[in-house]
């Protein structure tokens, strides 16, 4: 058997620039001609209204990546037009259109997917249908905690909607809050809360299938559903999965599953100060998951992130060394010095007092074992007296949605993520910490540590993150390429990422390269099934249509 990391047919027979591998391999570009677009503009029109599809060259800019890494080269991604419709049947008729006049398309929700790409399509010749007028809380029930939304109801909008009602329900939320819960859910975005993995909570969607044929999954199947968002499955093979990451249906409308409102709320924050203290930290937090002590996911930090929310922070001194080794080690003094610690878990409790006082009492007995350890425990009645008064951390953890933890002291201009997911094992963590600094240094960077998230016991999500600067093409290149070889490392270690921004998708998919990409191959045909016009999403995580893939 080949490399399963080694390059692959599309990377060999591509026209991909170096640097970005934005082009649909081994197809002609444009895919669509000009006159074909005129004419599905005017029919966008028809079906939406004049003010809602945009296609001079000003609106367009809307939908540019704030945070491109491309920025300022011509492999910036911009639609070829947008168009915004306002319902389940208007997104129908838009993707009929697509069909009959071959315009592929891009999707976004509320554009608000920073680091991974935000509003901006794979490519420019594509157009992007926005979801963002979609913005209907469609039911809240509260006995049986759960909503029905669309795409366009950020974490902020459910959020309001509970408290303005009185609603004694709980979300569990991203960071920040101003992102579609679909879209987040599908990404397979996380939550620091109750429910870690977002999509767990989805239940019951509404699909636009690319020919434009509606479909509903679970018991929503049912011409006379009840049960649609209260149970996943139903009978035959369950297709909700399908819809995730995917550019095989839009998803229009979905259940999300909330929490019932505790009697107690209770936030704890364990510092430790040696760098390989992350190994008990996470094997501790693993065991006591798994036993259900700890009733959140446990948000696992390096100090020095604490850094980007201190005004007196000047990273300047930080700036002017060139030496990789010594920037890490002046990271590692300025953490020493502030008192951060080298790492911290920050986590949740909620139900009765009794319930709560019980669980905390058995984490911090299984924390007291590391040396030099250190608490922070606060309990909070509920309904909560002043949410907006928490600390930005707290509140993602008590399931208020904030913009907080995104605002810096900084010059970051914007940044790019990456997704690997561990075993919850702190050996495992403690490799993987060691293993980005080292590929960090072979290009020149300092690894300042990445964000590892418990969000369920059995695995730990690794978000590494590189600024991106609007001025500075080259250096996002060196950016791009670092991210790509981070990719086959991790996979040289079993680990593979759950999330890539479009300029890594292809790179990604070439790492689950198991039985000569077996899986790349079934959603290939289920695209080419599905799918047989290749209109939505061309290349998205690295599945393309028949037609543009070489043969």
């Amino acid at each position: 058997m080949p490399n399963e990391l080694s390059m692959t047919r599309r990377e060999m027979l591509g026209t991909a620039s170096a640097v970005g591998g934005l082009a649909l391999l081994g197809s002609p570009s444009p895919v669509m001609a000009q006159d074909a677009l005129d004419k599905a503009v005017q029919a966008f029109r028809k079906v939406v209204g004049e003010q809602w599809v945009y296609a001079s060259e000003v609106s367009r800019d809307l939908y540019r990546d704030d945070y491109s890494p491309f920025s300022g080269t011509e492999q910036e991604p911009v639609p070829s037009a947008a168009v915004a419709p306002k319902s389940t049947e208007e997104v129908q008729r838009i993707v009929e259109i697509c069909n009959q006049h071959r315009i592929p398309f891009w999707v976004i929700s509320t554009g608000k997917n920073l680091g991974f790409g935000g509003a901006a399509p794979m490519r420019s010749d594509m157009i992007t249908l926005d979801l963002k007028r979609m913005n209907r809380i469609i039911e809240v029930n509260e006995k049986q905690a759960y909503a029905v939304v669309e795409p366009g109801v950020s974490f902020l909008d459910l959020y309001r909607h509970i408290q303005a009602r009185g609603l004694k329900l709980w979300m569990t939320v991203p960071s920040p809050g101003w992102g579609s819960i679909i879209a987040n859910s599908l990404e397979h975005g996380s939550g620091y809360g109750f429910q870690g993995d977002h999509i767990m909570s989805l239940c019951g969607l509404e699909v636009v299938l690319p020919t434009g044929e509606l479909l509903r999954t679970g018991m929503g199947a049912m011409a006379n559903a009840s049960q649609a968002h209260n149970i996943k499955y139903s009978v035959g093979a369950h297709l909700d999965g399908l819809f995730a990451q995917s550019n095989l249906g839009v998803v229009t409308r979905a259940g999300y599953w909330l929490m019932p409102e505790p009697q107690v709320f209770a936030s704890a924050t364990i510092k430790v100060y040696g760098l390989e203290d992350l190994v008990p930290l996470v094997d501790l937090a693993t065991q006591l998951r798994l036993k259900g002590a700890i009733g959140s996911s446990v948000r696992i930090g390096v100090g020095l992130t604490d850094l980007a929310h201190d005004p007196e922070f000047n990273r300047s001194a930080l700036d002017a060394l060139v030496d990789p080794a010594e920037m890490q080690k002046a990271l590692l003094a300025v953490m020493k010095q502030k008192n951060l610690g080298a790492w911290h878990a920050r986590m949740g409790f909620y139900g009765s007092p009794n319930l709560i006082r019980a669980q905390w009492e058995e984490v911090r007995t299984a924390y007291e074992q590391i040396p030099n350890v250190q608490f922070d425990y606060q309990q909070y009645e509920v309904p909560l007296a002043n949410p907006e008064q928490l600390d930005v951390k707290t509140k993602l953890i008590a399931g208020v949605p904030s913009l907080a933890d995104w605002v810096t002291n900084g010059r970051v201009e914007g940044h790019i993520l990456n997704s690997p997911v561990l075993p919850a094992d702190g050996e495992s963590a403690l490799r993987a910490h060691r293993l980005a600094t080292q590929v960090h240094q072979e290009f020149g960077r300092a690894f300042g540590g990445a964000e590892m998230l418990s969000r369920t016991p059995r695995e730990i999500l690794m978000t590494m993150g590189a600024e991106i600067f609007k001025s500075d093409p080259a250096a996002n290149n060196v950016t791009i390429r670092l991210f790509k070889q981070l990719s086959i490392e991790f996979a040289k270690q079993g680990w593979g990422e759950i999330r890539a921004h479009p300029a890594l998708m292809e790179s990604v998919q070439n790492t689950y390269g198991w039985n000569n990409h077996a899986m790349r191959r079934v959603n290939e045909r289920l695209k080419d099934s599905l799918d047989p016009l290749g209109v939505m999403a061309p290349g998205k995580n690295g599945i393309y249509p028949r037609r543009m893939r070489p043969s």
